[in-house]
């Protein structure tokens, strides 16, 4: 209840995460991913049980995809 949105630019696995994500989207949140090449978030959540474990960059919030789409539309 103290953030509205943390980044998370740097690896992780999918057990570090999977704990949390829960809790995220229990408290009205997503998970998102976030593309590293054009350093925007993709407004999918993030995806579980991967040929590979290591999770993208992502964006956990709460009631943050307006926003964020609002600031992909202005750039």
């Amino acid at each position: 209840g103290t953030a509205d949105i943390y980044p998370r630019l740097a690896p992780t696995m999918e057990w570090d995460t999977a704990a949390a994500d829960v809790i995220v989207r229990e408290a009205g949140g997503v998970i998102y991913r976030y593309d590293v090449q054009t350093q925007r978030p993709i407004l999918k959540p993030l995806v579980y049980n991967k040929c590979h474990l290591i999770n993208p960059w992502f964006v956990a919030c709460r009631e943050c995809a307006e926003v964020l789409l609002a600031i992909d539309e202005e750039e």
